[in-house]
């Protein structure tokens, strides 16, 4: 018996596997600039817990051009003067000077809540025309062809865009799929954030 795997028949632009911040933000500024998206995010729900934590003045310009800069401002915090880390005794062993505005006119150095950050990213790609996500999704396969790539999901559904990109983190599947050599630096760091 041959199982038959529902198909959507159109060709997206561009397809996005992975739809935490990286995700968002990209879906974003390719849709405003007239790119057909699809986002396809394996988990059903955003993650409820902060990792990421800071960006600097750069990003900030970022989220501008992705039009969600206001929004984005109302949820971050400007580093007052300077960031520190102590060791047990209280003795500093890093002091960084984030304090000012770059010249980008964003303040250098910003924190926030991912939770916080990815709702607002969320709720500008629901209001952005040329975006479609599909949660629940998990990628498991990509065959490249001619003129598309397919993807397969979990579900057994199948995808079809011209172009892929991997925004699905550390671990991510379509990193694993190219044919092209990852440099490992060693570095590790274990972290946590309150």
């Amino acid at each position: 018996m041959t199982r038959h795997t529902p198909r959507e028949e159109r060709i997206h632009e561009v397809a996005l596997v992975g739809f935490g911040p990286v995700g968002q933000l990209l879906s974003l500024l390719l849709a405003r600039a007239g790119h057909d998206v699809l986002a396809l995010e394996r988990w059903p729900q955003p993650y409820d817990r902060p990792r990421a934590v800071h960006f600097d003045d750069e990003i900030g310009r970022v989220f501008q051009a992705a039009g969600v800069g206001e929004q984005v401002r109302a949820v971050t915090e400007p580093v007052p003067d300077h960031y520190e880390w102590r060791n047990r005794d209280g003795d500093a062993l890093v002091r960084i000077d984030w304090s000012g505005t770059g010249p980008s006119g964003w303040p250098v150095a910003n924190f926030f809540s991912q939770p916080e950050l990815e709702a607002v990213l969320t709720t500008a790609a629901a209001g952005q025309e040329g975006i479609t996500l599909r949660r629940g999704q998990e990628v498991t396969d990509l065959q490249e062809h001619d003129d598309h790539i397919e993807l397969t999901t979990g579900t057994g559904e199948t995808f079809r865009a011209r172009y892929v990109v991997g925004t699905d983190g550390a671990n991510s599947f379509v990193r694993s799929r190219m044919k092209t050599a990852i440099t490992d630096l060693g570095f590790f760091y274990d972290s946590g954030v309150i």
